[in-house]
């Protein structure tokens, strides 16, 4: 029962449905939410099991350390190492992906700069 439990949130690990539901912010501002969660959902998938398993229990599930470590069989210092690789893994791959689209826009920016230089001349 639990193992099918973990699954099924390892599936879907951003609740993006929760992002429109909630009252406040205006549409831009609620779409930049929904593509951000997209992303860490992208990335939380590209995790190593292991890592992803764990990450989805503390960070969405709100499970304890202790906790964690009874649901997935292993020490409490093996929760918190994984944690920390996995926070690490993360970090990495959002950086990753925030510097392809960087870079994106800054070709975008001088190709509309050099088009606004031909209609001037």
């Amino acid at each position: 029962m639990v193992v099918n439990h973990r699954k099924k949130h390892l599936l879907h690990v951003v609740k993006t449905e929760q992002v429109a539901e909630s009252e406040g912010p205006d549409p831009e501002t609620e779409q930049v939410i929904k593509a951000q969660a997209q992303l860490v959902n992208e990335a939380i998938e590209k995790l190593p099991i292991e890592f992803r398993e764990v990450v989805v229990l503390r960070e969405l599930e709100e499970l304890s350390y202790k906790e964690i470590a009874v649901v997935v069989g292993v020490p409490i210092g093996t929760v918190m190492s994984r944690l920390a690789r996995a926070r690490k893994r993360l970090l990495t791959l959002l950086e990753q992906e925030r510097l392809p689209r960087s870079n994106q826009a800054a070709r975008h920016d001088s190709l509309d700069q050099a088009e606004q230089l031909e209609c001037l001349s």
